[in-house]
């Protein structure tokens, strides 16, 4: 009888804890100048996972300059992005971020296969 009041319990609290994740809002982001925050903040996370992959030996040297140069142009194209956003440019905007995250995009698979 405790083994099946035990196991009713985790029940709830499982259907509980999927019911309140179920609730909680996700913020998409919409605007052009919440996805160009939003892949900005990918550079960084992207910059620190890469520094992390080459202080524990995963990433080699050249694999981390490789990945340190594509941050930099993918760094430039989100400048480009917010300078076209600042001019009312979307269209040039949305161009340059769009090549920031195709960077960003090839430096994660270069640490994913790093990891192999």
């Amino acid at each position: 009888m405790r083994q099946s009041a035990n196991r009713f319990f985790l029940m709830v609290m499982a259907v509980t804890l999927l019911a309140a994740c179920a609730a909680t809002p996700v913020q998409v982001p919409t605007t052009l100048k919440q996805q160009l925050a939003f892949v900005d903040s990918q550079v960084t996370t992207v910059a620190l996972t890469a520094g992390d992959l080459r202080e524990q030996g995963i990433l080699s040297n050249s694999d981390y300059d490789n990945a340190v140069e594509m941050l930099l142009d993918a760094s430039d194209a989100l400048d480009a992005a917010w300078a076209a956003v600042s001019a009312g440019d979307a269209a040039e905007a949305q161009l340059s971020m769009q090549a920031a995250n195709t960077l960003l995009l090839n430096i994660r698979s270069l640490l994913l296969e790093a990891q192999k």
